[in-house]
Formats: C-alpha cells, structure tokens, sequence
C-alpha cells in the first residue's frame, strides 16, 4: 500500500512538474526530476494542484461545477482574492489553462457551450471617462485589454461592473474574451487567485 501511495505522489509531481515547466518556474523538463524540487516548490505543487501557477500565485477554478453564483458568493469561496488579469500574457495563460480544464478536464460537458468565471477586475462603463474601456486591478492600476472583449462587449450598462471570462467550446464559432455584468446575477464559475 505504500509503494503505491509513493508512485501515486510521483505521478501526480510529474503532472505539476509539467505545470512548473509550462508557467516558466522550471525552464526544462529533462532536467528535472521530483527530487530535485525545492521543500518550498514541492508545497507549490501540492497547493496548486490541478490550477495554473503563474507569478507566483495559483489561479484555479473553484470546484463548484454546474453552478453559476453572484459575485459576492464567488468572493467568499476565493477567500476574497478572485484572480486578476494584469497582462495579455497573463490574459493568454489564464484562458489556455481554463478553455483545457473545461474542455478536456472534469468540468467538461459536451452539451454546454460557453462557461463564465467571475474575476476580480472590473470596469467603469462610463462612455466618457473610460473610451478605450480600460479593465481596473482591485489596486486601481488600469491595463488596455480591448482586443480580449468576447463580441459585443463590454456592454456600457450602469451597474455592469464586474468582469467575467467566458471560455467557449472549440467549434463555437467567437471564442471567448471578457464580459460584464452587475454583480448580483448568477453568472459564473469562481476563478480564484492565492499566492504562494
């Protein structure tokens, strides 16, 4: 029973490790083996299992599958710290690691054609003061992201606020990208954030 607990670790690490290899914390697979990992990396992988490490943080969706929420209920399954899109790297890395969990993952139902997650950034939809629809950090820190809007958004609706990601199956003909909603609807997936 223990040699299978032992080889059933190992696989596991091997999966992360790739994870690892993939954010750029580990620049080589074939140089790597579990054993060389680091008592701080190794708790990374434990902790992060099954998300995406990235910067230092683990972004992972919340395992509530099949069931949309409010914001304010996402937040407090995350612990209040939704991840944040910062970057169009980031924005890259964070849709990759959602559209293959969904898709190919346990969240996945062939019947289901888009899936949202509620994040942390939001939006100020007034016309006026926000032209080139700028996405806010919890910070204050604006980045441009208008390449990154699903079609047809951000929708310029006093209330719709808060950002969400939708991930699309891959025969849906759009993508996916950002969208806005008002806070109080029943809309996504908690995508959680935590540094490590």
């Amino acid at each position: 029973m223990k040699i299978m607990s032992v080889s059933i670790f190992l696989f596991l690490s091997l999966l992360q490790i790739v994870e690892l290899v993939q954010s750029g914390s580990i620049a080589n697979i074939s140089t790597c083996d579990v054993g060389s990992l680091t008592t701080a990396e190794r708790n990374e992988l434990e902790i992060c299992a099954g998300g995406l490490i990235y910067e230092g943080e683990c972004i992972k969706a919340a395992s509530v599958f099949g069931l949309t929420i409010p914001f304010h209920e996402a937040e407090v399954i995350c612990g209040y710290s939704l991840a944040e899109i910062e970057s169009k790297e980031m924005f890259e890395r964070v849709y990759e690691y959602l559209f293959n969990t969904w898709n190919k993952g346990p969240m996945s139902v062939a019947t289901v054609k888009y899936v949202t997650f509620w994040l942390g950034n939001t939006v100020d939809v007034n016309e006026e003061s926000n032209p080139q629809h700028l996405v806010s950090l919890s910070n204050g820190t604006q980045v441009e992201m208008d390449e990154y809007w699903y079609t047809g958004y951000p929708a310029m609706i006093d209330g719709f606020t808060n950002l969400g990601l939708l991930v699309q199956r891959p025969e849906v003909e759009y993508g996916g990208g950002f969208i806005n909603y008002f806070p109080q609807m029943r809309f996504g997936v908690p995508l959680c954030a935590r540094k490590l």
